[in-house]
Formats: structure tokens, sequence, C-alpha cells
């Protein structure tokens, strides 16, 4: 019985030393593959499988930092998250539209429209800023008479009559555009 025993306990240390090694390349493995870019056959990559939701999180987390880091529209594009998100190009463009009508107030005053913005009217001054929207195109007012305005932020009172109506133009012309 106890030759049984003694084998039993020398078994022991190498069954857990196995169970170590097992574990630890498995997590080798793991982390392995992670950092690994996983190629088609004709050599392209793999579209990141949670890519849209990283960029409507950072769109997201941007447009909010905007709303607490400023006070006056006019600081949009010269605040840090606005710099940030502004920079990120016309990849984000389709991501950020649908933003547009989030109505969740902040404190960030607009002097030409005499009130505060939306994070949606946020949005939509930052997607301009990114790539001027075309008005009379896609809020549907022909300038015809001076002043002659080509900041969308001039025309947040149109587009709050019919987001539905802006959101479509704008998907169309940003569609048209790629």
């Amino acid at each position: 019985m106890d030759s049984q025993k003694k084998a039993a306990q020398n078994l022991d240390p190498m069954k857990n030393f196995m169970k170590s090694y097992s574990i630890l390349v498995g997590l080798i493995l793991a982390l392995a593959s992670c950092s690994e870019q996983i190629a088609t056959s004709d050599g392209r990559l793999l579209p990141e499988p949670d890519k849209e939701l990283r960029i409507a999180s950072e769109i997201k987390q941007s447009l909010s930092g905007i709303a607490t880091e400023i006070t006056d529209s006019d600081q949009i594009e010269t605040c840090k998250s606005g710099r940030k998100l502004i920079g990120s190009g016309t990849e984000i463009l389709p991501y950020l539209k649908a933003h547009f009508s989030d109505s969740t107030k902040t404190k960030v005053h607009s002097d030409r429209n005499k009130r505060t913005l939306t994070i949606g009217e946020i949005a939509i001054i930052a997607a301009s800023e990114i790539k001027p929207i075309p008005i009379a195109k896609v809020v549907g007012i022909q300038q015809c008479t001076p002043p002659f305005h080509f900041d969308i932020e001039s025309f947040l009172w149109k587009i709050k009559q019919n987001q539905t109506a802006f959101n479509e133009g704008y998907s169309k012309w940003i569609t048209e555009e790629q």
C-alpha cells in the first residue's frame, strides 16, 4: 500500500507540471492568434468584426467630449475631442450620421441660432467640418440673395423642421460622394 501512495505522490508533481504547461501553451497560442492578421486568398485583410461598434463608440465619446469641453459652437473644431473627431476623416461620415437625430441637450451655445445645441446638431456641424455639406442639395435651400451662408450651422433651423428629410438627403449625397 505504501508503494502505491509513493507512486501516486510522484505522479502528482508531474501531473501538476503538465497541467501548468498545457495552460501556458494555450495562453501563448491565444495571445499569438490575437495579434496575427488573417488574410483572405487574394491577400486582402478581412475587416475587423467589431470595427463598426468601435467607430460608433468613439464617435459617441467624442461628441460627449465636445459637449463637456466647450460652451461656444465656434470652438467645435478646435477643442480636443472636436479635433479628434474631425481628424478621423471622411470614413466616419456614414457612422456620424447615426447621431444626427440625438436630441440630448448640451451646454454648447450657438450665436447664430441664439440657443444651446443638441448632440445631433454638434454631430451635423462636425460632419460639415469633415466634408462641407452642400446646402441646396441636402438641406433644400437655394441661396439666391446675400448674405450667403456656407456654414451648416446657419441652417440648423431648417434641418430641425424635417430631420428625416435631411438624413435621407445626407445619406444620398454621402453615398454619391463615395
